[in-house]
């Protein structure tokens, strides 16, 4: 450095603030007056020898001021200070050039990418897509749960071919795949989306819900269960109860299992158990693929609770029971007709129901008032049972439990003796006298007793007695009626007087025990 004072040419020392030859401050301005300088330097060596400077050597130096500590913090200082407005310059124009530069990158890519992932998401709702087996799925605010951009092409200020990779969820399937969507420039810097928007590559659609209940209970209505060896519909009227009770959905794994109780009863027959029904997501859709018994316990076949044995009885009734039948106590135990038409009333007793054979055994009983003749009949039958039918199968042989023959009462005795003849004695000959009661002597009947021979209840000798005019004297006199039961299609059994024999007859002796 050369001296604007004294010319001289020196070295600059770290912390050197003045002229080893002259004393003046280096660190003002060379272009300061020289006159200035040297009253400066003669006022702060007033004490020192004045040299005459314009007649100074070159080698001549000046006593150096002593340079103190605080001379030198304080230079460092205003050193540091240069510096630092030296790095705000700096850091001012290279923030200057990164403005500009991102303000430049930004033009150049809004150029070259008319629209971001907000505006595709924006754009696409209000959009229905077709999933690759048909199904319409309709983009709605909301169901977008993940959007990016995979793929672009740009063609600047024509249009831009972009593939989006997208997650949608309606809440019942969610849908992972590739969108393709196109931009059309229209100019004034708008892009207007293609309305086709197309699906690209493989798409993924998995179930976040099972079927829809009642869609389950429809779709398990068109089937048909097995109970029995009877191929039972389930849309059948007489199907009472079909009831969602589980469901195990494993939607991972595209399936689900749900149990649906189960209630069959025809007023006949009825079953009750668990129908499990095993449902798969396929092609975009859940569809039953089997329906089955819970277990080996389900669907026992029982005889309805609300089982009318009128359902039966009147199948009894149109099985006409026109036939011989026997007692002991009655015709001596040889065979009488019963018609069904004098059948008052048929109960059903001891039922007892087969489920594997479905049959159903019973024993009727028949009260038949015949005219005279009152009887309980029995019969079994055998029943094939149904859920909307009862068919019988067969039956077997009619027979009597009970006999009971109405009482003869004396007047009807009174009102079948007038005008019968007695039977006297001598049978033999063509004048043996006989006698024909008349109407005032039939009124005098009284009965002494009525019975039966055993095993003929169907016969009554009614004892009694008379009393008639002789022409001379009243007298009375003891006879027998004798009475049998007589069959009429259109009255049944009646009594009929078949003779009467008076105590003068050889025959009267032959009933008096």
């Amino acid at each position: 450095m050369i001296c604007n004072i004294c010319k001289n040419e020196f070295e600059i020392i770290d912390g050197l603030k003045y002229c080893p030859y002259c004393g003046t401050n280096i660190e003002e301005t060379i272009e300061s007056n020289g006159e200035q300088i040297k009253e400066n330097y003669n006022n702060e060596e007033k004490k020192e020898t004045i040299y005459d400077i314009n007649n100074k050597n070159k080698y001549d130096t000046l006593p150096m001021p002593v340079i103190t500590d605080k001379q030198i913090n304080k230079y460092k200082k205003e050193k540091k200070f240069k510096l630092l407005k030296k790095s705000k310059v700096i850091i001012t124009i290279l923030t200057i050039f990164f403005l500009i530069s991102i303000g430049g990158f930004g033009y150049i890519f809004l150029v070259g990418r008319p629209v971001d992932e907000g505006k595709i998401k924006e754009d696409i709702i209000n959009k229905t897509i077709t999933l690759p087996k048909g199904t319409k799925f309709d983009i709605k605010e909301g169901y977008i749960k993940s959007l990016s951009i995979k793929e672009r092409n740009t063609k600047k200020k024509e249009k831009d071919d972009i593939k989006v990779e997208i997650t949608l969820n309606n809440g019942i399937i969610e849908v992972n795949t590739l969108l393709l969507l196109q931009y059309v420039y229209t100019g004034n810097n708008v892009w207007k989306i293609n309305d086709k928007v197309q699906l690209y590559g493989n798409t993924v659609v998995k179930p976040l819900v099972g079927m829809d209940e009642n869609q389950i209970l429809n779709e398990v209505k068109k089937t048909n269960i097995l109970i029995f060896n009877i191929s039972k519909s389930l849309s059948d009227n007489d199907v009472k109860k079909l009831e969602i009770i589980s469901r195990k959905p494993d939607f991972n794994n595209f399936k689900e299992e749900v149990l649906v109780d189960t209630n069959i009863d025809s007023g006949i027959i009825s079953s009750s158990g668990k129908i499990k029904v095993n449902l798969i997501f396929e092609d975009e859709l859940w569809k039953i693929v089997s329906i089955e018994k819970n277990s080996d316990e389900d669907f026992k076949l029982v005889l309805s609770p609300s089982f009318s044995e009128d359902k039966i009885i009147e199948i009894i009734k149109k099985d006409t029971q026109n036939q011989m039948v026997t007692h002991p106590d009655i015709f001596g135990g040889k065979g009488f007709y019963i018609n069904d038409t004098f059948t008052k009333s048929i109960n059903i007793e001891n039922k007892d129901f087969n489920p594997q054979n479905q049959n159903l055994n019973v024993t009727a009983k028949r009260q038949n008032l015949s005219g005279e003749l009152k009887s309980v009949l029995s019969t079994d039958y055998v029943f094939k049972l149904y859920f909307n039918n009862i068919e019988l199968l067969k039956k077997s042989k009619t027979t009597v439990d009970s006999i009971n023959v109405n009482e003869i009462s004396k007047d009807f005795v009174t009102s079948t003796i007038e005008g019968a003849e007695i039977e006297g004695n001598n049978l033999f000959f063509w004048y043996y006298n006989k006698h024909k009661i008349t109407t005032e002597e039939s009124k005098t009947f009284k009965t002494n007793k009525i019975s039966s021979p055993k095993g003929l209840r169907n016969i009554k000798y009614v004892y009694g007695s008379i009393a008639y005019n002789d022409g001379k004297d009243l007298k009375t006199i003891n006879l027998i009626a004798f009475y049998y039961l007589v069959y009429d299609n259109s009255k049944g059994y009646y009594w009929k007087l078949d003779r009467i024999i008076g105590e003068d007859s050889p025959n009267y002796k032959m009933y008096i025990s």
